[in-house]
């Protein structure tokens, strides 16, 4: 099992969000002009910040994964991810991470496919 705190979480939250940001299809300045420069990921104002930015990586990644899948380098940043929220959010309870999701998925999921289709609409 992936444990993560102090400074190690911090960076899984900050990559988290950039990885989050990606799959939304968020770009940058940079890369809409075709620099290959990435965006630096932000850094969480509050707790209360850095916590929704992991629970909307969480989701992400579990669309993705459900939707179309994810690749390794992905998937290993997905289980860390998801181990970080797990502790975090449930103090380490898998059942209720498991039970959380189950009742968040359909609402969740329905949120980044709106978002999806609005981006592809401009």
């Amino acid at each position: 099992m992936l444990k993560f705190s102090g400074r190690a979480a911090a960076t899984v939250r900050a990559v988290a969000l950039a990885v989050g940001l990606a799959a939304l299809g968020v770009v940058s300045g940079a890369a809409a002009e075709g620099r290959t420069t990435a965006p630096q990921p932000a850094q969480p104002r509050s707790a209360a910040t850095g916590f929704a930015d992991l629970e909307r990586a969480f989701w992400v990644c579990d669309h993705a994964a459900t939707t179309r899948g994810v690749d390794g380098d992905t998937g290993i940043l997905c289980v860390a991810i998801t181990e970080e929220l797990k502790e975090a959010k449930f103090g380490g309870d898998f059942d209720r991470l498991v039970a959380w999701w189950r009742e968040r998925k359909p609402v969740e999921h329905a949120n980044l496919e709106e978002a999806a289709e609005r981006r592809a609409r401009r």
